[in-house]
């Protein structure tokens, strides 16, 4: 399976929340329950990480719902400083070795708006 593309825009000092669903090929929910994710925003594939999940990324997974909510609070958004990059979603199974599926990937653009 190929990840889905879609593109993102954070905006600066305004709360982020955008939620992704896990389907299958019937269009069922994915039951992700024992699985973990990732969250990663780089400028470049190669280039500095900007924020992920390990640091200030909020993820919730929605177990047998496939959902994952991937959030930052106003907080979060108003201390990055970036204009582009790109990013990932990867959810790894508990299987051994983890199967790691990469769900949803794309460009993001950070808008600073007019607002201080």
């Amino acid at each position: 399976m190929s990840a889905a593309k879609v593109d993102l825009v954070i905006e600066k000092g305004v709360t982020f929340s955008c939620t992704f669903t896990w389907l299958d090929s019937d269009g069922t929910a994915t039951n992700i329950t024992s699985y973990t994710a990732k969250f990663t925003i780089r400028s470049t594939e190669t280039g500095k990480v900007i924020a992920d999940s390990s640091d200030n990324i909020t993820l919730t997974l929605g177990d047998a719902a496939g959902t994952i909510v991937v959030a930052l609070t106003a907080t979060e958004t108003q201390a990055l400083d970036f204009i582009r990059g790109i990013y990932n979603l990867e959810l790894s199974s508990n299987a051994s070795p983890p199967i790691v599926t990469r769900l949803v990937e794309g460009d993001v653009t950070f808008s600073k708006g007019a607002t201080r």
